[in-house]
């Protein structure tokens, strides 16, 4: 396929205060192995004050990538409201999303578009941990490693029509998490998620397939927490009773056995059911916990020494019975059963 048969492809980006990191994934963009003249790079700006803003201006006037800057006016400052922004003055026929906590593999574009096969509406990338980085005792960062995905907006690919089709990401699931992010207390500490699940299965639902594309390759940066982000984190996930709810086929398709999370939150539920018989019937049941404590030992933090590993699996013990705790809620609240 010669260069002037290739689909234009939309790169859509929202920032906020990312200054050096949006400088590396524009340099990505720039290297990427797609024709230079067949792409453009959107990235639309939540009111950054850290001069992102005026560093993509003048990053916008060098050659090698068209890249074009628009700031989100809307009342709501949501990565999801820049996304539909951004889709407001995309030109591609092909929409890729990524963030800008992120940099992409020179093959990127090129091996996401190859999977637009007859039928394709989504295509999913791989994402890994940015090997550049070193995480600390706590961090965060996204892999996807399969199909079987959440369709993460930091790697993904719509084709144009289909987006359009499914009226871009929605205005009740903005809502939802505008309203959420106004409550007091944990709940808006962590900004609400899910609107890129949304927006996969609503695709899906029009009867477009998904497909992976695992040379679609995606470096996610690895953040440090704090203690108490850390900790905090697990109250988004209140928001999945919601999407589940919303979107049914979820508990066949992702969900543990139908109602648990993922595997890891499966097996901590079941360490709270021994820690119970344990306290009720006998000491014995306690067993029923190793098989959580393994797995998560496993889970992650290889770089740490024993000790520190022994304090992240107490903390991360803790975690999940937080993230146990808000499931519980959000199932309660949305009358829609997930643990």
């Amino acid at each position: 396929m010669s260069d002037r048969e290739l689909p234009f492809v939309s790169v859509i980006v929202p920032v906020f205060n990312r200054k050096e990191w949006v400088k590396q994934l524009i340099d990505s963009l720039r290297r990427q192995t797609y024709a230079a003249d067949r792409f453009e790079a959107i990235v639309v700006d939540n009111g950054s004050t850290d001069g992102t803003w005026e560093w993509l201006l003048e990053a916008a006037r060098e050659p090698n990538l068209c890249l074009r800057c628009f700031h989100n006016d809307c009342p709501e400052k949501l990565p999801a409201v820049s996304r539909n922004v951004g889709l407001g003055h995309a030109r591609g026929e092909i929409i890729a999303f990524t963030d800008s906590d992120c940099r992409s593999a020179p093959g990127w574009l090129e091996a996401g578009v190859a999977q637009f096969r007859d039928g394709v509406g989504v295509v999913v990338g791989r994402t890994i941990a940015d090997p550049a980085d070193q995480p600390g005792v706590l961090f965060k960062s996204r892999t996807v490693l399969s199909a079987n995905s959440t369709f993460d907006t930091c790697n993904v690919f719509y084709r144009r029509e289909a987006i359009e089709r499914a009226g871009g990401f929605a205005q009740d699931f903005i809502s939802f998490c505008s309203e959420r992010i106004r409550q007091p207390g944990p709940l808006a500490r962590e900004l609400p998620f899910g609107e890129d699940i949304d927006l996969g299965y609503r695709v899906k639902r029009l009867g477009y397939r998904s497909t992976f594309a695992e040379e679609a390759l995606v470096l996610h940066h690895v953040k440090p927490q704090s203690v108490r982000a850390w900790l905090t984190e697990p109250w988004g996930a209140s928001t999945y009773p919601y999407i589940v709810k919303k979107h049914p086929e979820i508990r066949k398709e992702l969900l543990c056995l139908r109602y648990f999370l993922n595997p890891l939150t499966a097996l901590f539920d079941v360490l709270l059911l021994g820690c119970c018989l344990a306290w009720f019937l006998h000491p014995g049941f306690l067993l029923l916990g190793l098989p959580y404590l393994v797995a998560k030992a496993r889970q992650g933090g290889e770089h740490l020494s024993l000790p520190m590993r022994g304090v992240r699996l107490a903390g991360a013990s803790l975690r999940a019975l937080t993230i146990f705790a808000v499931l519980l809620y959000g199932s309660i609240r949305y009358r829609s059963l997930v643990i």
